[in-house]
């Protein structure tokens, strides 16, 4: 979708809005990535690789 393209916007709204299976595989699906990226391991080894590159540049 392009910016600018409201009638396709408003028709993929109108469909979520009317298909419930959609709304609840989306949900399942953005959950699954949201879990697989941003767990409290994954987040803290992260900050742990940010901080020692930083170190490494002084």
């Amino acid at each position: 979708m392009e910016v600018g393209e409201v009638d396709k916007l408003v028709s993929s709204i109108v469909k979520l809005k009317n298909d419930k299976k959609l709304r609840s595989d989306m949900g399942l699906n953005i959950r699954r990535v949201f879990e697989d990226k941003y767990t409290t391991e994954k987040a803290t080894s992260k900050y742990v690789e940010m901080i020692k590159e930083a170190l490494e540049e002084k």
